[in-house]
């Protein structure tokens, strides 16, 4: 009888907090990974198309302010790593 009780304050406190009591869930209920993944896959697919559809042209705009942006760092570095020369060379 004390367990009893035990187990109805237990579902009775599941209840009021919203948790769930997976010890009653049947793995064998699931789908296989398998399925789940391409669910997942077909679902990433159909929102990319959906956002080109959207928005086409965005990717195509950032590629060249990227280069660019790379561009100018490998020209500060260059000159940071050719600054001595440059020094003896204006200087005379």
């Amino acid at each position: 009888m004390r367990a009893q009780s035990r187990q109805d304050l237990h579902n009775n406190g599941q209840e009021q907090t919203g948790s769930i009591d997976f010890s009653e869930m049947d793995a064998m209920d699931l789908p296989p990974r398998s399925v789940v993944r391409k669910q997942r896959e077909a679902e990433k697919k159909q929102k990319k198309i959906e956002a080109e559809e959207e928005e086409p042209n965005q990717e195509t705009v950032q590629f060249p302010l990227v280069r660019l942006f790379l561009l100018l760092f490998f020209m500060l570095v260059i000159t940071v790593i050719t600054y001595p020369m440059w020094s003896e060379f204006f200087a005379g």
